[in-house]
């Protein structure tokens, strides 16, 4: 069974964005398209994996919980933050 995009960090959405308003516009876009409607917001966490930075944002959608990661390492480097490595999973913002 092939996973969906963004399910985990190895196949994350890679956003390419100049700035962070615009990386969340591209994020809000890409949750509407995988999910439909307006998923419900459940947290977010900045994951450091690397010399790279992921948004992991949990939502529920239809009474499950999911995990969709996003690569924002073009607008939100980490080298930049203070965002610890977290070989376990996210860490909430």
């Amino acid at each position: 069974m092939a996973q969906r995009l963004g399910s985990s960090l190895e196949n994350a959405i890679v956003i390419v964005a100049k700035d962070s308003a615009q990386g969340v516009a591209i994020q809000e876009m890409f949750l509407g398209q995988i999910f439909g409607g307006k998923p419900q917001f459940v947290r977010q966490a900045l994951v450091a994996h690397g010399d790279r930075t992921y948004d992991c944002i949990t939502l529920l959608v239809e009474g499950q919980r999911e995990l969709v990661y996003f690569d924002i390492s073009s607008f939100l480097s980490a080298k930049m933050h203070s965002v610890a490595p977290s070989p376990a999973g996210p860490t909430d913002v």
